[in-house]
């Protein structure tokens, strides 16, 4: 039953990734732009998630520093890089917040967030990487700049 979770979990981070990824060849398709890999992130998008960085560490208690903080961000990292983004280590920017909530959500630029709250009801590895991945694709596939 378990393993079943986990393997579910799984297809589904990578599902997203790769649905970000098929979606911005399309939007490259349709835009005349090379499809090979996406964009990097511009100085504008880094510049808007980092505005909106120090906000929401403010509103969510900011980061934790804990055991914990250090796997997170390392799962995260590795599921970046898996993005097609140039430097998605470097580029990404994972942060364990320090809240009680239920919720986990990025920003332009590759900001991710994860709550402690979040954090404490997944109970494999497979279901964190469902989380950052499905997280990771919203960045990937430029959702803010949409909205």
């Amino acid at each position: 039953m378990r393993f079943t979770k986990i393997l579910l979990v799984t297809g589904v981070a990578l599902s997203v990734i790769a649905t970000s990824v098929t979606g911005v060849a399309l939007e490259a398709k349709t835009k005349n732009v090379s499809a090979a890999q996406p964009r990097s992130f511009t100085a504008q998008e880094k510049a808007e998630g980092a505005k909106y960085n120090a906000e929401i560490l403010k509103e969510f208690g900011g980061p934790m520093q804990s055991p914990q903080t250090a796997y997170v961000v390392r799962v995260g990292k590795n599921i970046a890089m898996q993005s097609g983004l140039g430097n998605a280590k470097g580029d990404f920017n994972v942060t364990l917040l320090n809240s009680s909530v239920n919720n986990a959500f990025a920003l332009p630029g590759g900001q991710v967030f994860i709550t402690k709250g979040i954090l404490d009801k997944l109970t494999s590895e497979g279901e964190l990487a469902g989380v950052l991945a499905h997280e990771i694709g919203h960045v990937v596939a430029r959702h803010s700049a949409e909205q």
